[in-house]
Order: C-alpha cells, then sequence, then structure tokens
C-alpha cells in the first residue's frame, strides 16, 4: 500500500486538477506544484515517506537506488527552487524552497471542499467581453437548483428548465448589453455554460457520455440525442413557427444551443417531431436536452473507473 503523507499549510502552484494541461512539460497531464521549506515539518514527512517506499520496493538496495533517481531528477519531491526555463529565475513563491510536483497524464485528482466533500464535478466559469459579464457555477452531483438571473425573463425560465430535468445545479449572473437586443447575452451564457460542463466533467473517467429524451409537452414533442464526445456538432430542427415568444427572438434558441455544443464541446442532435406552439416546443427542446444531459454525466455503475471511449480519451 502506498504511504500516505498528510501536508497542512502548503501553497498550491500551477494546478491541473480539472483538466490535463502542459505548462511547458511535454504532454498535458493533471498536476500541481507545492512550494516546501527545507528542514520543515513538511518536508521531514515527505523525506520519510520517499524513504519508506524505496526500502519496500528495493529493500538493501533502497539507497543506491534512490540515490540514482534523485540525480536523475525522477523523484517527485526536488531539492532546489523551481525555476522558470526561459529565465533561470525562481517562480514567485518558490524562492528559497524545496518543491513537491505530481503529474499523471490519465488519472484526475480527487479534490475535496473544507468540509470533507468532494469537488469533483464542479465548475466555475467568468467570461468578461466589451458585450456581457457571465459568472456560472455548476455543480453536476446536484439536484437541480438554479438561480439564474441573466435579465431575459423567457431564457431564465428556460435555463431553470435546464438545471430542474439535468438535476445540474445551476447559478448563472449575467449582465448584457441588453439595450441593443438579447443575442449577446444568450449566445454568451451558452458559451460560458458549455465551458463549465466541460471543466466539470474533467476527463470523464465513468460517466455514461450518451444521452437520449424523447419529450412531449401538450401539442410538442422533441428528441434529443446526444454524445458528450469532445467533438462539437449541432443538428438543430426546432422550426419555431413564430418570430418571438413574448419579447423573446425564438431565434436565440439555436444561438443557446449551438455556443452549448461547440463549448460543451458536445455533439448534440435536437428534433422537433410535432408542435404548433412555440412556447411549447422551445420549452419541450430545453427540457428533453436536460434529460439527455442527466443521463449523459451520470456514472456508469459497471465502468465508474474508465473513460467511455476505446480511444482512452474523450
Amino acid at each position: 500500500m502506498a504511504t500516505q503523507v498528510l501536508l497542512k499549510n502548503v501553497t498550491l502552484a500551477f494546478p491541473a486538477l480539472g483538466e490535463p494541461q502542459a505548462f511547458g512539460e511535454g504532454e498535458p497531464a493533471y498536476g500541481a506544484k507545492f512550494p516546501i521549506e527545507p528542514n520543515s515539518e513538511n518536508s521531514k514527512l515527505i523525506e520519510a515517506a520517499i524513504t519508506a517506499e524505496a526500502k519496500e520496493a528495493w529493500k538493501d538496495k533502497a539507497d543506491t537506488v534512490l540515490a540514482k533517481l534523485v540525480e536523475d531528477g525522477k523523484v517527485a519531491y526536488t531539492r532546489r527552487e523551481y525555476r522558470s526555463n526561459k529565465t533561470g529565475e525562481p517562480y514567485a513563491g518558490f524562492e528559497k524552497t524545496f518543491y513537491l510536483g505530481t503529474r499523471n497524464a490519465t488519472v484526475q485528482p480527487s479534490v475535496y471542499d473544507q468540509y470533507g466533500e468532494p469537488v469533483v464535478g464542479k465548475a466555475e466559469i467568468t467570461r468578461k467581453t466589451h458585450e456581457t459579464a457571465i459568472e456560472v457555477a455548476v455543480n453536476l452531483d446536484g439536484t437541480g437548483q438554479s438561480a439564474c438571473h441573466t435579465g431575459v425573463g423567457f431564457f431564465d425560465h428556460m435555463l431553470d428548465q435546464l438545471a430542474r430535468h439535468s438535476l445540474i445545479d445551476m447559478k448563472i449572473r449575467a449582465k448584457g448589453d441588453l439595450h441593443i437586443d438579447d443575442h449577446h447575452t444568450v449566445e454568451d451564457t451558452g458559451i460560458a455554460l458549455g465551458q463549465a460542463l466541460t471543466k466539470a466533467l474533467g476527463d470523464k473517467r465513468g460517466i455514461r457520455r450518451y444521452g437520449e429524451c424523447h419529450l412531449a409537452m401538450d401539442d410538442a414533442q422533441v428528441r434529443c440525442a446526444l454524445d458528450l464526445s469532445g467533438r462539437p456538432y449541432l443538428i438543430c430542427n426546432l422550426d419555431l413557427p413564430t418570430p418571438k415568444i413574448g419579447t423573446f427572438d425564438t431565434e436565440l434558441v439555436r444561438e443557446f444551443f449551438q455556443a452549448l455544443a461547440t463549448h460543451g464541446q458536445i455533439t448534440l442532435h435536437i428534433d422537433r417531431l410535432h408542435g404548433f406552439n412555440s412556447h411549447h416546443i422551445a420549452e419541450a427542446a430545453f427540457k428533453a436536452v436536460a434529460r439527455a444531459l442527466r443521463n449523459a454525466v451520470e456514472t456508469d455503475p459497471r465502468k465508474a473507473d474508465a473513460i467511455p471511449s476505446t480511444k482512452g480519451a474523450l
């Protein structure tokens, strides 16, 4: 069994916890760096753990093998400052310290909040442009709670449906140039929400990946099929019969789903099978997407430890 070490009062730097990143060190990977004060209690704990693992693995040859690994830079704990390859100077916060580096190309680290609750499946995104300011927070393992305030009434109603029926908690705050029209606010919300979903899903290990739903709402029936494939594509055949729902431009329904699919890296198909009321068709579409998304992000109990692709990555 691997030796476990609990470090206290450490600084987390260069985190790649939600998705792999390169940081100039070859192929993208999960990981982080931790500056460690020499001769500190944390340093002693790390040194003791490394020695214990070496003795377990190599017995009497442990000292010799470990010394060679340290010399070759193949031990996670490095007894020097962490320096920039470009300038040669230590990074801020790493002056006069050793550092612990973690790196794994395939296994996403477990992260917990201050209450000991796992935060995998959660993400926050802030997006600001000259046209909009969007803040989005999602929790894939939620109960469908929503607090969506975009200034566009019908759109808020649709976002509430998306949260409620996907069981994904969503907090969305948007301030946009509504004095022009609703377009930038709706589209940019779709962009930010898609980015948040991508971040929360991480490497997508253990999820079902695919989802589908036929959803009826009065006169309307809408079918949605989606794949969290990493390959964005939208087929949207809703053909809303009126140009507006109240003051909301119906063409913005497609704009939202286009942004969501693109930045959520979703292959998304939405088709109206029946319907003549624009409100019913649009709402059925949001609910169908939500139900399909709920299926896709849920854990597959038979493959909870596997990425759902023969490629080994999504």
